[in-house]
Parts: C-alpha cells; sequence; structure tokens
C-alpha cells in the first residue's frame, strides 16, 4: 500500500497496523519521516505524530491519501505510454541523497531515435 505524505505530498510505501481506535502507518524504507498514528475521536495528547479525527470530512481527506501500489513500467512497455497518462515517478533532489515518488500526467511523447 501506498500513502501520500502531508509533508510533501510525495508518495511512499507503507505498512498498516490497526489497533484498537488506531491506524499505525508505518513507512518502508524511509528514515526521513516519522510513523504517523491516527486515532478515531480518542483524546490522545502526550503522543507525537499524531492525529485525532472526529469528523467526516477528515476521514474522506484521510481516505484519499492511501492506494494500492502503484504498478512499475518497464523499459519494454514505453510503447503504453500516451499524452495523459498518469504515471508514477521518481525525483532526485539536487544532491541526490532523496528519491521521492510522484504522479505526473504525460503531456507529449516521442520515439527515440
Amino acid at each position: 500500500m501506498e500513502h501520500r505524505d502531508t509533508s510533501d505530498e510525495a508518495w511512499y510505501s507503507i505498512i498498516i497496523l490497526h489497533e484498537a481506535n488506531a491506524l499505525h502507518v508505518k513507512y518502508e524504507c524511509v528514515p526521513i519521516s516519522p510513523d504517523k498514528v491516527y486515532y478515531v475521536s480518542v483524546e490522545r495528547k502526550n503522543l507525537k505524530n499524531w492525529k485525532k479525527l472526529s469528523t467526516l470530512k477528515e476521514f474522506m481527506e484521510l481516505e484519499g491519501r492511501f492506494r494500492p501500489l502503484s504498478t512499475k513500467l518497464h523499459d519494454n512497455e514505453c510503447h503504453k505510454v500516451v499524452p495523459e497518462l498518469v504515471v508514477y515517478v521518481a525525483f532526485s533532489d539536487l544532491d541526490h541523497t532523496e528519491l521521492k515518488y510522484y504522479d505526473v500526467i504525460v503531456d507529449d511523447t516521442s520515439k527515440a531515435k
């Protein structure tokens, strides 16, 4: 499963654990993002990285931040890329220390010579 983080809007692979009124979002292979915990209408004042969900709007916003794992596109499938296609791409920062994943819409394509 993937989760779109609120800090940078990038998608990350995650593991979800459910415990009582809590939903634990554990990031895989991402040392920069701490795990998150979402509580359903429960008062938790002394915990870090938590969010209390109490309205339908908050639940709907949270639901939109999860999706199944993205399908990878392999080199031999490049012919399937067409304008308007939504693809999941990796973006490296300037010093190449971080790799983040975003959804993008293909604007145009051309065949390599």
